[in-house]
């Protein structure tokens, strides 16, 4: 019998079913020429109407209304272990559980993407015309569907009420772990009001729904309270997991009250509101695309926060700033170019690739690092955090003005632009400086005239691969943004500054300075691991090519302007000025990549991590390039104020 009526249920499935080449309105129109066609056809409604009946029977269904479309309690490991098993050896049908019958009916993979796209109304219609009754509970053979709706919102408040109890979650809002905790008020009152309408399901009083209906929303409140205390505090992936899951279960939990305690004169709505989000829940729960989507979402979210917040750090809002930006990515350059001749020096001893590529990193991340510890700037790795910070302020931007973004924006604009300047305008001169006085020392030439034309041909964007090397590099700047925001989040997740300041080996000094070197550490423990990591990218992946064959190599604009003076210094003046056009447009263009490769990449996580509507942003970039038509000076230099 039960087999019978899948087979039923599945034939209008399938014929409401869009083809591939068809879009999702398809499946629209053909619900509602079925609406039609069962209105006319009696016999065809009562067999359907019997059909569902009898797979809404089925003993097992608490596993579907509770569970699925919620996350896991397994946690994100587990749960991905499980999917994956599950997709190379699929369970057995299960006719005893509502889930797996729904898996059978919805096999194709596309059927999750037609049936977000039905409006509610229509599936609404299609659900009156099986039942033509607007109330279900009148309609027999619906009837036990209650019973398995209490179960599910029994384990639903349960769970929530447990998950509101967890040691990360009270850890940081301690005050949850009391009487006064609105994760276990919600469950004492969903007790009492359950137990009230066991023989009559009309005996609730509407004020004991809107007190539950308080205290779920206070829990939705605390689950953002805890949120916005993570961004200084950190946040584990495990706690991540949880907290959207507390979310989901109180959204399942609302969705099952109001299927329960009906407040409108239309109870079918909610029936039909709460088994739309029941299927969707259904045909994902073994998909591991939407899984990992949106856990990294959530890791993305807690890594740019971070990032964003350092971001503010690298835009400047008037002159002063603007020039103190200048200052310091002169400062960087100066170092760059002190780096760039020790490449050159480990470049003349002829190292085995891995010893090469291995110094060669050491090289940049101590050099990266010092620049980060004496104030300087690396202009090339501002955008991975001022692209944060965008994202940031276009989420906190509610009323839609975008005109003060617009001015944001030309702030970290001619941010950039001057971190630019300062880096190439002190590394040229400098390493021209530095190989004189080597020189003037009675050293030999740092490098050949073969190899300075090579340096000067890598900086070419006609005559080798510079412009897309850049965006290699652009790959990694994006990368070191995405690790400085990783380890920052750690640091305040374990406590790194308590945890130092109350280390034995430094007792001996006075608890003033305990605290100023874990405030030290917390404060630069991000960017440390961000400039290694950049540094290890920069020298490991030009060694690509002789371990491996692959032609990868990098351009950052800082370096080659370094490598630029390097090979003037070599070089006679008529071979600079011949090779000076190509040069110049060469750094202009690997610059540019730089930045803008790095920046997209970096805005796009945050955007995507955050969730947020593409509109606004398309928006945002069309009224940005209307302002630099407008006014291009102000992209470039500060106002005085």
């Amino acid at each position: 019998m039960l087999t019978q009526s899948i087979c039923v249920v599945k034939k209008l499935v399938d014929s409401i079913r869009p083809l591939r080449d068809e879009p999702a309105a398809a499946a629209e129109q053909r619900i509602r020429h079925a609406i039609a066609r069962l209105q006319e056809n009696a016999a065809e409604r009562t067999a359907l109407r019997e059909a569902l009946q009898s797979i809404l029977a089925v003993p097992h269904q608490s596993t579907l209304y509770c569970e699925a479309g919620i996350r896991s309690a397994l946690g994100f490991w587990l749960e991905l272990t499980k999917r994956c098993g599950e997709k190379l050896l699929p369970p057995p049908p299960d006719d005893a559980h509502l889930l797996s019958i729904l898996q059978r009916l919805f096999p194709e993979q596309n059927d999750l993407g037609w049936i977000e796209r039905i409006p509610e109304d229509t599936w609404l219609a299609l659900w009156q015309a099986i039942t033509l009754t607007d109330s279900t509970e009148t309609t027999s053979g619906f009837s036990a569907l209650r019973a398995n709706l209490v179960e599910a919102a029994t384990f639903a408040s349960c769970r929530l009420a447990g998950g509101g109890l967890d040691r990360e979650l009270l850890r940081l809002a301690p005050h949850l772990d009391d009487r006064t905790s609105p994760f276990l008020a919600q469950n004492a009152l969903f007790v009492k009001m359950i137990e009230s309408t066991v023989d009559n399901p009309h005996a609730y009083r509407d004020a004991s729904l809107e007190a539950l209906l308080d205290h779920l929303a206070r829990c939705e409140n605390a689950v953002r309270d805890v949120r916005a205390c993570a961004v200084d505090r950190g946040i584990s992936i495990r706690l991540s997991y949880q907290l959207s899951r507390l979310e989901q279960l109180s959204r399942r939990l609302r969705l099952l009250l109001a299927v329960l305690f009906p407040q409108s004169a239309s109870p079918s709505r909610h029936y039909v509101a709460f088994f739309t989000a029941a299927i969707r829940g259904a045909l994902s729960s073994r998909r591991i695309r939407p899984l990992l989507r949106e856990d990294t979402c959530l890791l993305a979210r807690n890594i740019t926060e971070n990032a964003g917040r350092r971001g503010e750090h690298y835009i400047a809002a008037n002159r002063a700033e603007w020039l103190h930006m200048f200052r310091a990515a002169a400062g960087g350059g100066l170092i760059i170019a002190i780096m760039a001749l020790v490449k050159m020096q480990f470049h003349a001893l002829h190292l085995a690739p891995l010893t090469e590529g291995l110094a060669y990193s050491l090289n940049y991340s101590i050099g990266f690092v010092l620049i980060h510890l004496l104030g300087g700037s690396v202009a090339t790795k501002q955008p991975a955090m001022t692209a944060a910070s965008i994202a940031a302020a276009l989420d906190e931007e509610k009323s839609g003005d975008l005109s003060r973004l617009v001015a944001f924006t030309e702030n970290v604009a001619r941010s950039q632009f001057i971190a630019v300047v300062g880096n190439i305008a002190l590394a040229l001169p400098a390493v021209c400086l530095l190989v004189l006085l080597w020189q003037s020392a009675g050293h030999g030439p740092i490098v050949t005239p073969e190899t300075a034309h090579r340096l000067l041909e890598e900086v070419d964007p006609l005559s080798s691969g510079a412009v897309f090397y850049a965006c290699v590099a652009g790959i990694g700047l994006f990368f070191s943004g995405l690790v400085s925001g990783y380890f920052d989040n750690r640091a305040r997740y374990h406590a790194l500054a308590q945890r130092i300041e109350a280390l034995p080996a430094i007792r001996f000094f006075s608890p003033a300075t305990r605290k100023a070197i874990g405030n030290y550490a917390d404060a630069h423990y991000g960017a440390i691991a961000g400039n290694v990591f950049f540094g290890f990218f920069l020298g490991s992946v030009g060694q690509t090519i002789y371990l491996t064959g692959v032609p990868i190599e990098v351009r950052h604009v800082a370096f080659s302007a370094a490598n630029t003076g390097i090979a003037a210094s070599a070089l006679g003046g008529r071979e600079i000025l011949a090779a000076l056009p190509a040069t110049m447009a060469g750094l202009a263009a690997i610059g540019a990549l730089n930045l803008l490769s790095s920046f997209y990449l970096a805005l796009r996580v945050a955007i995507w991590s955050r969730q947020l509507d593409s509109l606004s942003l398309t928006r945002l970039g069309r009224m940005t390039v209307a302002a630099l038509c407008k006014h291009p000076l102000k992209f470039i230099t500060p106002p005085r104020h």
